[in-house]
């Protein structure tokens, strides 16, 4: 009978000891998962805001070239554009200083 305890307590610690190492083997793999989706995560991430700055240089480009093709057709009309952009910069300034 003793040795049917003895036997059955083993076998206890053995399950235990399985469980505990598949617990572990869960564990290791969650954590290989989690690092893997986020790297890939930050990669998506990296490449849209590259996508997303790139996209916003060439808007600026097209309406620097817009602009300056603006000017270089009117000149009149935007030196006084710019002149009457400094009067009113002008006026709103020395208002705010009194």
């Amino acid at each position: 009978m003793f040795s049917a305890q003895n036997e059955k307590n083993a076998s206890t610690q053995d399950q235990k000891q399985n469980i505990k190492q598949a617990a572990r083997t869960v564990r290791n793999e969650s954590e290989k998962l989690a690092d893997k989706t986020l790297h890939q995560l930050a990669e998506n991430a990296g490449s849209k805001v590259r996508e997303l700055a790139d996209r916003g240089a060439k808007q600026a480009e097209h309406l620097k070239e817009e602009a300056e093709a603006r000017i270089t057709h009117n000149p009149f009309k935007a030196v006084g554009i710019a002149a009457l952009a400094g009067v009113f910069a002008g006026l709103i300034l020395r208002r705010n200083r009194k």
